[in-house]
């Protein structure tokens, strides 16, 4: 049995993300497309087993595989027990190729899922605004399929070694971070906080944030500066103070290689937008 929706595409192209298609297949068949798809895809495979094949390998699917193939590449799947269920989801817009590349995922690309839930509530949200406005849902439905591909992302970065005693030392390193940017944090603060190594907690962040702790650190000190330098009159020096940077020198350095201006290029920019 098969739930799906095909809305008819007419001027959400314009918008950079907008839904193809979508569906759950209870019984899913055997599918064999050797020339692709139109539309990149996502599947969550939810019951049953099956096997997936694509770019000349072969990958066995179990409850809660997700997997994401890009358009015009050549795959096929089936089921190999009794049941197979699947939820699927395709789609278009000028930037949704790019926000994959974005977050580094621009070839067919399979995992497991540890907690699926949020995924599959977006899902039936996106099913929903299709099924029930038949002339703006796809537009309702664009903007719920951002908060799809910013929660799969999340997925792809939720690594099956990470234990959860260590994602909870991360959360207190980043409340810390978040609440004390303005003192003067070293990396054996942040060890004593999380109780881990430092090579350890470096690992960690680079998983999960694609830099180390300090950049981070540095990365918040400098979007509170965006908002001092935008909401005061505080000199540069003060404002490098004021959010943890030793030195004003230090502070432009950081600022520029954040925002490709120096702090003052960025207060002039904003003034003279007003």
């Amino acid at each position: 049995m098969k739930n799906a929706i095909f809305p008819v595409v007419t001027d959400e192209n314009i918008l950079p993300y907008y839904v193809g298609g979508i569906g759950i297949d209870f019984d899913q068949q055997n599918i064999e497309r050797s020339w692709g798809y139109c539309n990149p895809q996502i599947f969550i495979f939810t019951e049953g087993e099956g096997q997936i094949s694509a770019c000349g390998e072969v990958y066995r699917i179990q409850p809660y595989t997700a997997c994401y193939i890009p358009k015009l590449v050549p795959h096929e799947y089936h089921r190999t027990g009794e049941k197979f269920t699947s939820w699927w989801i395709n789609f278009s817009g000028y930037d949704a190729e790019k926000l994959f590349e974005t977050f580094k995922i621009k070839d067919f690309f399979i995992f497991n899922i540890r907690e699926p839930d949020t995924l599959l509530h977006i899902m039936r949200h996106i099913y929903s605004c299709l099924s029930k406005d038949k002339l703006y849902g796809n537009y309702y439905a664009s903007a719920v399929l951002y908060e799809f591909f910013i929660e799969f992302y999340k997925c792809t970065k939720k690594f099956p070694n990470t234990k959860k005693q260590s994602n909870q030392s991360i959360e207190k390193v980043i409340t810390f971070m978040d609440k004390e940017y303005a003192q003067k944090i070293t990396l054996d603060n942040l060890c004593n906080i999380s109780e881990l190594s430092a090579g350890y907690l470096c690992r960690l962040f680079k998983q999960y944030f694609d830099m180390r702790p300090l950049e981070y650190l540095n990365k918040k000190r400098i979007q509170q500066s965006k908002l001092l330098l935008t909401s005061s009159h505080l000199s540069i020096e003060t404002v490098a103070e004021k959010v943890g940077f030793e030195t004003p020198s230090y502070f432009a350095k950081i600022f520029r290689l954040n925002e490709g201006m120096t702090p003052s290029e960025y207060r002039a920019m904003l003034s003279a937008k007003k």
